[in-house]
């Protein structure tokens, strides 16, 4: 039984040697990804413009907390 967990740590410890020893492709993230703008061309400025029109309610329409009152 020994002997099998020792063969086991063998053959790991050889993948993990061998997995080390090879070269890994990178890609260069960043040229690729940090020079391009995730929303097409930047934003010199951004301009909200929003107006609010208030206006009284209609006399006429009831509202319906006022439906149920006696």
């Amino acid at each position: 039984m020994k002997l099998f967990a020792l063969v086991q740590l063998c053959i790991f410890s050889l993948f993990v040697y061998i997995a080390d020893c090879l070269p890994v492709e990178t890609n260069d993230v960043t040229n690729t990804v940090a020079n391009k703008p995730v929303f097409g061309a930047p934003f010199d400025e951004i301009v909200v413009d929003t107006s609010l029109v208030v206006r009284r309610k209609n006399p006429n329409r009831q509202s319906r907390n006022n439906d149920n009152k006696n």
